[in-house]
């Protein structure tokens, strides 16, 4: 028997696009991540600015 060729193509575009959205989604989460440890080292750079003005 034969398979359905349509059928076929459809599920490997369904799956290339399944992947693709997952490692988009994991992309982004490690992005926010590095943004935010990016805000905190910002923050304590500051401080330890303003802490050796005053000093």
């Amino acid at each position: 028997m034969g398979m359905n060729s349509k059928a076929v193509e459809a599920r490997e575009r369904k799956e290339a696009t399944k992947k693709a959205n997952q490692e988009r989604a994991a992309k982004e989460a490690e992005d926010r991540m590095w943004e935010d440890e990016g805000k905190g080292r910002a923050r304590k750079q500051k401080k330890r600015e303003e802490e050796e003005r005053l000093h």
